[in-house]
């Protein structure tokens, strides 16, 4: 048997966290979590039975990896704040995203998820996530209208190493008008497996426009606006693009850190790092969500007709013919949008029970 076999046999019949994680200590136990990670991550595997063998064992683990690590309350201390943080939300191969609440020395408590890399070899990451935001931030505080869409992205509330093992960590606040509720498009499209009503994409894809017209004005592409990265509160209509490690400046020739090979149809063959790229790999997480697939790359046929024609110029194969720039992309939406079905008005979103 090969190891990926071996290995995927023990995490897939495993019912307990202690049947994988042999350590009681969650630093030890986190180190053989990254070691089975990598040996059951599909971007290892070229075969389509080793890459979905690969997969399911992956989830299996993080699964139980999450229980363990939900056993544990994270407790940190900064100058400014005391965290607690007793629930991680993910886990991936290079950091883990956790939620709770910080408190501060005088005021109340904030809800807050941080961004914890498993190992200070990925604080590189975390630091291009915080200079991003940052630089977003400062931009759009320098203009009256901007600084309401900052909820469209997310919102840094200190960044921070820690004093035992050097691991750079970005936590954030959770505002408290939609503390609760948030999903991410995979989670929609699980939910409604033959896409949502088209006026809900709308406003989906209106809240990733005015973040990214923000982004793209302070100079920066995120360059992985895919479904994982796009998170929804239904009941409010809020929306965020998250998970800045990626961003680059194209001005000064960055190019992304790293790309997920899961998420490959969603970007150009030409690997457009640029205002361009973002437009693209945005118009394929709408698509998805529509019902779609980014993969066969194929339009559910009940998209109208002027929305699949703002879909398709944004997925034009070469980069120079596509949307010049989120703002005028989320103009043309919102006049398309108009033109098939009047004034706006709020659509009630629900997910299932």
């Amino acid at each position: 048997m090969t190891e990926l076999e071996i290995v995927a046999a023990k995490i897939m019949t495993a019912r307990q966290p202690g049947e994988i994680f042999s350590s009681a200590d969650l630093t030890e136990a986190r180190r053989e979590y990254l070691r089975l990670a990598r040996v059951v991550h599909e971007d290892r595997y070229t075969s389509s039975d080793q890459k979905k063998k690969a997969h399911d064992a992956f989830v299996c683990l993080q699964e139980l990896w999450s229980r363990l690590a939900n056993g544990h309350v994270l407790t940190i201390a900064t100058s400014r704040y005391i965290y607690t943080l007793p629930r991680e939300i993910h886990s991936g191969l290079t950091c883990r995203i956790i939620e709770g609440v910080a408190q501060p020395q005088v005021a109340a408590a904030l809800a807050t998820v941080v961004r914890l890399p498993h190992s200070p070899r990925d604080n590189d990451l975390v630091q291009r996530e915080h200079d991003a935001l940052r630089a977003i931030e400062a931009k759009a505080k320098g203009k009256p209208d901007a600084q309401p869409l900052l909820f469209r992205l997310p919102s840094l509330l200190e960044s921070f190493t820690l004093k035992t093992d050097g691991r750079r960590v970005n936590a954030f606040h959770r505002h408290s008008e939609a503390e609760d509720g948030w999903v991410n498009l995979e989670e929609i499209r699980a939910a409604y497996p033959s896409g949502v009503d088209p006026r809900i994409m709308i406003f989906i894809w209106n809240r990733c426009l005015e973040g990214l017209t923000l982004a793209h004005a302070a100079g920066y592409a995120h360059c992985a606006v895919t479904p994982n990265h796009v998170l929804v509160h239904p009941a409010s209509h809020l929306g965020q693009v998250i998970d800045w490690t990626s961003a680059v400046r194209p001005a000064d020739g960055e190019r992304a850190p790293y790309r997920d090979a899961r998420y490959e149809p969603y970007f150009s063959a030409e690997q457009a790092f640029g205002v361009r790229g973002d437009l693209y790999s945005l118009a394929w997480s709408i698509v998805y969500v529509l019902g779609g697939d980014p993969v066969s790359r194929s339009i559910p046929a009940a998209v109208p007709e002027g929305i699949k024609a703002l879909l398709e110029a944004c997925l034009q194969p070469k980069p120079k013919n596509r949307p010049a720039s989120a703002e005028a992309l989320y103009q043309q939406l919102r006049a398309t949008a108009r033109s098939i079905y009047g004034p706006p008005s709020f659509v009630e979103f629900t997910m299932p029970s």
